[in-house]
């Protein structure tokens, strides 16, 4: 049988693949084109496909890739949810898949180092019995290992004993017996070892009670300690009179405590990507000199907050190129950890500023101590006089488009920066007009930092549970972080480096079109069709078009990095033959 399920993935899954093919982005055709050789976290944005036929193909490949190459001990609890969801879109193959996916959960389980790790994986082992598959050998094996690790902790009790690994064993024990694995032999033995362990240092015997030694007490500890040895059901008799005699000299029937959830999702957090962080770089000095500066008398933006507050004032230099100051006040000493990544990001990307790029030029930052608990930060840099919203809404009032070849050398520009800072480890995660200044001579460049990340992920594919902070401004947002701010969600599962792609995407859509942006990123049936006619209503050139179908893609499984997106620029090495359908 385990053959069935391998003729069906590069058989039947294979060929509704293929026939699904035109719906696939380019950033997508891996799934095809390389089939085979896929890894395991190549394959994993594939397994979660709206499509089912892409999602199942993906997920068979997952299935033959882990079982190839056996996922870490801490990589296997997303893997594994993977496979049940397989098991649950195809129950016709299950004994199949089953069989296949033994040979790696016996790998995973025999890496299992800790009493967590045993638990853990005999609730996964439970997940596939509930789904009524035969692991029988995975949890033969399970048995044999969590056995074995609970008389070694017996033993480690015995000669060096500590309350809080007792009441940790008996945890882990508790949810082994719970998903069905028989510890009743070992668990008579861990409780053996605590009711002794009670009996003794509080004398319940009474055998050392004309002693000038005195005994604690303290029935606390005896209470909270049988809350936890109590769930271990499977007492002998002998064990039965132990807890007898404790809860009759405590005069009292120590209630059970109830069994914490215990969740292995939120235990286990799987890192897939390699971490990469900004460079730690010093500011390259520019000869700026702030006392020549001639600040403007209002500001020209404020913000506070319970928090903190934020000012930005204008002023000119004798050459008259303008300068930004932004100051950060603080109610507290400790709130300034947001600022000091805006200002590691301001520095690494001034350091690479050019008159021709998009990065602008930052003077440098100083604190000001108002008081013992209060501070404000003050940073420097490189300023003009409107951004691309104020171009748009000029644009607007006059009723004319902006020049074709303007908007094409923005989307060039800005698709090179972002993938730039990329690399270098930086999302914005607030593109929008707003945020990119504009310079006489129609030169863009990034602001605002403020929300940025120094990466913690790489593109972001987030941990299993790991949540990412919700940032931007509405109207703006991915459509999968505006579905989460829209349910004043503070946090939410997405990638911010595809996230950023679509808003820029906006931005460049309202600098074509001069339209609002509000409708285009709320989720909806037919959202993907919706963004299609209104592209092919643009007046711009094709790759222009093809660019925006990439980068406001819905799903942000098939929406293009920046990278990517690079591909679809004039003068790429890649081949673009996509072109807009009706």
């Amino acid at each position: 049988m385990s053959e069935d399920i391998m003729l069906l993935i590069w058989g039947e899954l294979k060929d509704k693949a293929i026939r699904k093919k035109d719906i696939l982005s380019a950033s997508q055709t891996a799934l095809l084109e390389r089939a085979g050789s896929l890894t395991k976290t190549e394959l994993l944005e594939f397994c979660d496909l709206q499509d089912p036929d892409l999602r199942k193909f993906a997920m068979g490949l997952m299935l033959d890739r882990i079982c190839k190459e056996t996922p870490s001990l801490q990589e296997g609890p997303l893997y594994h949810k993977i496979i049940l969801k397989f098991i649950e879109e195809l129950p016709r193959y299950k004994e199949s898949i089953a069989n296949r996916y033994k040979s790696c959960l016996a790998n995973i389980i025999s890496s299992c180092a800790t009493g967590e790790d045993l638990a853990i994986w005999s609730i996964k082992i439970s997940e596939l019995e509930a789904l009524q598959c035969d692991i029988n050998p995975a949890k033969q094996w399970l048995h044999s290992k969590f056995t074995s690790y609970m008389f070694n902790q017996a033993d480690k009790l015995r000669s060096d004993f500590n309350i809080e690994n007792l009441k940790k064993t008996a945890i882990s024990l508790e949810i082994g017996m719970s998903s069905g694995i028989d510890l009743k032999v070992i668990s008579n033995v861990i409780f053996s070892i605590g009711a002794d362990y009670v009996i003794k240092k509080y004398d319940l015997h009474g055998l050392r009670q004309n002693s000038d030694q005195s005994f604690s007490s303290n029935y606390e500890e005896i209470k909270d300690l049988f809350g936890d040895l109590k769930r271990l059901q499977f007492r002998d008799n002998y064990n039965i009179k132990k807890l007898e005699l404790i809860e009759n000299k405590i005069e009292c029937e120590i209630p059970i405590k109830p069994l914490m959830q215990y969740d292995p999702d939120t235990i286990q957090e799987v890192k897939i990507k390699v971490k990469k962080s900004i460079p730690e770089e010093n500011l390259i000095e520019r000869g700026f000199d702030k006392s020549k500066v001639v600040w403007r008398q209002r500001p020209a933006y404020q913000r506070a907050n319970e928090a903190f507050g934020i000012e930005v004032t204008i002023g000119e230099l004798p050459n008259r190129e303008l300068v930004a100051k932004k100051i950060y006040s603080f109610n507290s000493i400790d709130d300034a950890n947001n600022v000091e990544n805006e200002i590691k990001i301001l520095t690494v990307l001034s350091n690479r500023a050019t008159p021709e790029n998009s990065y602008i030029k930052f003077y440098g930052a100083e604190i000001e101590m108002v008081n013992e608990t209060e501070k404000r930060i003050i940073l420097y840099m490189e300023a003009h006089s409107s951004s691309l919203i104020d171009k748009i809404s000029e644009a607007k009032r006059k009723g004319e488009l902006i020049d074709e070849e303007i908007v094409e050398n923005a989307a060039r520009k800005l698709v090179h920066a972002f993938a730039h800072m990329q690399t270098l480890g930086i999302y914005h995660r607030d593109i929008k007009p707003h945020n990119i200044l504009v310079t006489d001579d129609w030169n863009l460049k990034i602001i605002d930092f403020s929300v940025s990340d120094a990466l913690k992920h790489d593109d972001c594919y987030t941990t299993m549970t790991g949540n990412t902070t919700i940032q931007g401004t509405h109207g703006y947002m991915a459509p999968e972080v505006e579905d989460h701010f829209s349910k004043q969600e503070k946090t939410g599962k997405f990638r911010p480096g595809r996230a950023d792609v679509f808003s820029l995407g906006l931005t460049l859509y309202q600098l074509i079109s001069l339209r609002d942006t509000y409708a285009l990123n709320i989720k909806s049936s037919d959202q993907y069709d919706r963004i299609k006619r209104l592209l092919n209503q643009l007046s711009c050139e094709e790759w222009v078009k093809i660019l925006l179908q990439e980068m406001l893609n819905p799903d942000y499984h098939f929406r293009a990095s920046f990278k990517q997106c690079l591909r679809f620029l004039p003068g790429s090495n890649a081949t673009v033959d996509r072109t807009i359908l009706l």
